[in-house]
């Protein structure tokens, strides 16, 4: 078996792929190597003049967002193999193929009725992002962000001095900085643990939103994980329209009509 220069470390060449694929507006394939898990290993060998090995990088793909490429699949790996022809060639002189596939998921077995977002599915997704260490509000802050949300004029505070949740959230964020980030998480103002199902979707779909996250490959990610958990809810995350060049989300609940938008 022959060893690619820099197999152990391949992420700079898919970033660079995805780059291109953006500039060439191919933004269906550079959103399938964004959310891929990937994995390169030869997979070939021909010995005649000298011999040259095949290599083969695998995409793997959710497969909710496999069978929707379904019918333009090849298509789709075509686009990606041309794109990455040039990149290829300054690694090695070998062949190469690229297969997408979809990733191999446990079956879950527990389903919930009527839509509904259980406390404990919230709690999962919201356990996720502490985890992850990913900021809620992203590149804006945290009333620039709830105000796409809430009303932050009529919602209380619950600092006597104070008589709004705006007000509230400035002393706390900006003027004391004594409340952690995941601070919204427990609020019952936010109704995030407790409240309608449309407002936690809402709360979702904003921390994907442009305006919210300027990182592509995070975006991705982390719509994979919601929907992951969504699904058993019967509700998924799906792209809406794209505001220069960048995907924006809604809610869609499965066999039934988009019902959630921001």
């Amino acid at each position: 078996m022959s060893q690619l220069p820099f197999q152990d470390n391949f992420q700079p060449y898919l970033d660079t792929l995805i780059e291109l694929l953006e500039t060439q507006s191919k933004h269906n394939a550079a959103d399938i190597v964004h959310s891929a898990s990937f994995n390169i290993s030869e997979t070939g060998y021909d010995n005649w003049n000298g011999g040259t090995s095949t290599w083969t990088l695998r995409l793997t793909i959710p497969p909710r967002n496999y069978s929707e490429l379904l019918s333009e699949i090849d298509e789709v790996v075509e686009i990606i193999s041309k794109t990455f022809e040039p990149v290829w060639s300054q690694i090695s002189d070998d062949w190469l193929r690229i297969e997408v596939s979809p990733r191999i998921t446990s079956v879950k077995h527990k389903q919930y009725a009527n839509g509904e977002i259980p406390k404990v599915v919230r709690l999962n997704i919201l356990d996720g992002l502490r985890i992850d260490k990913v900021t809620w509000f992203g590149e804006s802050d945290d009333i620039e962000f709830l105000s796409r949300i809430y009303n932050l004029d009529q919602l209380p505070s619950f600092d006597i001095r104070y008589h709004t949740a705006r007000e509230d959230i400035f002393q706390h964020r900006f003027n004391n900085d004594d409340w952690e980030n995941d601070w919204i998480y427990e609020d019952s103002r936010f109704q995030l643990l407790n409240g309608p199902t449309d407002t936690f979707l809402k709360f979702l779909c904003q921390i994907v939103d442009p305006l919210t996250q300027h990182d592509r490959t995070l975006v991705s990610k982390l719509v994979s994980d919601f929907n992951d958990q969504l699904s058993p809810c019967g509700w998924a995350l799906v792209e809406s329209e794209r505001v220069a060049g960048r995907p924006r989300y809604i809610a869609r609940q499965e066999g039934g009509p988009t019902s959630t938008h921001i």
